[in-house]
């Protein structure tokens, strides 16, 4: 499934201030996420297809409000689905 991205993300300060395998593991979760914006996938996976070891933690605290982890532990990204679909 074709997924879009906001280019506008390079140039926000929010975006700026990641690691650079912080941006990669953005890009990754956002374009494995599902039709609501969830990401339910491994980390172990995610590091391998990332080429990073992500602290996922620090990954999390690090996006703020862009993340929301739900109480299974899938984690939501609440701006997607108005990005996706206006």
């Amino acid at each position: 499934m074709k997924k879009f991205l906001d280019s506008d993300w390079l140039e926000e300060p929010w975006f700026e201030a990641l690691k650079p395998q912080f941006k990669l593991a953005w890009f990754y979760i956002w374009t494995k996420a599902d039709l609501v914006g969830v990401w339910s996938g491994s980390t172990k996976v995610a590091n391998l297809q990332i080429g990073y070891e992500i602290e996922w933690a620090k990954f999390q605290e690090a996006l703020g409000s862009r993340v929301k982890v739900l109480t299974c532990g899938k984690w939501w990204l609440p701006d997607y689905c108005p990005m996706q679909f206006g």
